[in-house]
């Protein structure tokens, strides 16, 4: 029979049935092992680096040690010192007169000859602008990582995993992006990469303390500076030629930009596998509303474009509406980030609270994996950075924004990579 339920044949429909009531007990009894699977992932603040290898940790030790450091900082000063005394014994031409002395004379070795030159010239002021502000732009830079370095070497572990737990809370969806290249930075192994950025941060700092002693050299003894004795063409040959014969192993330092590029295109690459989906879902979203868009818009635009300029109208509408859909797509990709960042960042900044505070005598726990403090502090922590995230509208509040400028620009430029690169 084919409905029976004979012993001999023992179809689908003789299967054990499991009922709703049976299923739902089943899956409360497994909250055991997903609650002890949560409890390891957030045990991990950032993925593991790979092992370096031990020529390059060896090199990395020896660039990187306090030895190493303590020899620039006395460099640095025995140079500050030798200038300090020099500076008052030549007189020298203005700032601004000397970093026009550049401009000309890099305009005229640019492709063109004398035509290109005399375009760039009347832009020279802007060009000095630049340049002053790139100068105390970098300044400030190395001022802020100086003692953010030192606040890492100082700080316990655990209030650095406070720091970045509350940071990813706050903040892990307006750096998304950011965050996101620097624990894939760090997974891909980034001891070679930081042995070559002293590499070169050594070279620079040589050609730099080079070219400040040649500003006050007086072979002459005239009481001028040669360098301000000179055209603008034989300034920029002089300062090539000695910044070529100040770098004692090119192929170390071509070996070292090398590195850094390559692990710059690794951390892209991360970046655009996992971001692939936000970019996906605007090209889905720009695809499905364009004919409504060409509708809605198409005939007021035809009706106030020039003439004979109508063919322009769907370019127009359909690079609008790329546009909107890429902003919709990451602002929530933003929103979902915040959400994560902000479970997974409470979570390590209540541990790590814990575990500080168990290192303080402040309060003892007899096993802080099993209690439930960590997962409801995590919890308040967590809601309170992500109201604030969402309150805000992921902008930074005074003076946050201002501090933390050079990350929005690195998130906008990695945001721009991952989406036109």
């Amino acid at each position: 029979m084919m409905f029976g339920g004979g012993k001999g044949r023992r179809g689908a429909d003789d299967a054990p049935t499991t009922t709703k009531s049976e299923g739902n007990l089943a899956a409360f009894g497994n909250m055991d092992e997903l609650i002890a699977e949560g409890r390891a992932e957030s045990k991990r603040p950032i993925p593991q680096s790979k092992p370096a290898d031990p020529v390059d940790q060896e090199r990395l030790n020896n660039l990187n040690s306090q030895e190493a450091w303590a020899r620039r900082r006395a460099e640095n000063q025995a140079h500050a010192q030798r200038m300090a005394e020099r500076r008052g014994q030549l007189r020298r031409n203005p700032t601004t007169e000397r970093v026009q002395k550049y401009v000309d004379g890099l305009s005229d070795r640019m492709p063109g000859g004398e035509k290109t030159a005399a375009r760039c010239k009347p832009m020279a002021p802007v060009f000095v602008a630049l340049i002053y502000g790139s100068f105390y732009i970098s300044k400030g830079v190395g001022f802020v990582s100086h003692y953010v370095f030192l606040a890492w070497e100082l700080m316990p572990q655990t209030v650095l995993k406070i720091a970045y737990g509350l940071a990813l809370c706050f903040f892990g969806g307006t750096f998304n992006v950011a965050i996101a290249a620097t624990e894939a930075f760090y997974a891909a192994g980034w001891q070679r990469a930081y042995w070559s950025s002293l590499i070169v941060y050594d070279d620079a700092r040589r050609i730099r303390f080079a070219i400040a002693e040649d500003d006050l050299v007086d072979a002459d003894g005239d009481g001028v500076a040669d360098v301000d004795q000179i055209g603008s063409k034989e300034l920029v040959n002089r300062k090539v030629a000695l910044a070529f014969r100040t770098i004692e192993d090119p192929e170390a330092l071509q070996g070292a930009f090398g590195n850094v590029w390559a692990a710059y295109l690794a951390v892209l690459a991360t970046l655009q596998f996992k971001f692939a989906r936000t970019t996906a879902f605007a090209v889905g979203i720009a695809s499905s509303s364009r004919f409504f868009f060409l509708k809605l818009l198409g005939p007021p635009l035809n009706h106030v474009m020039p003439a004979d300029t109508e063919h322009w109208v769907p370019v127009m509408i359909d690079t609008f509406v790329h546009i909107v859909a890429l902003v919709l797509a990451w602002y929530l990709q933003m929103v979902m980030s915040a959400v994560t960042s902000g479970l997974r960042g409470g979570t390590i900044a209540a541990r790590a609270f814990l575990e500080f505070a168990n290192e303080r005598g402040w309060k003892k726990l007899d096993d802080e994996a099993t209690s439930l403090s960590d997962e409801t502090i995590g919890m308040i922590i967590a809601a309170g950075g992500i109201c604030f995230q969402l309150l805000n509208n992921f902008a930074l509040p005074f003076p946050a924004n201002i501090i933390l400028f050079p990350l929005t620009l690195v998130q906008w430029v990695l945001k721009w990579q991952i989406t036109w690169g």
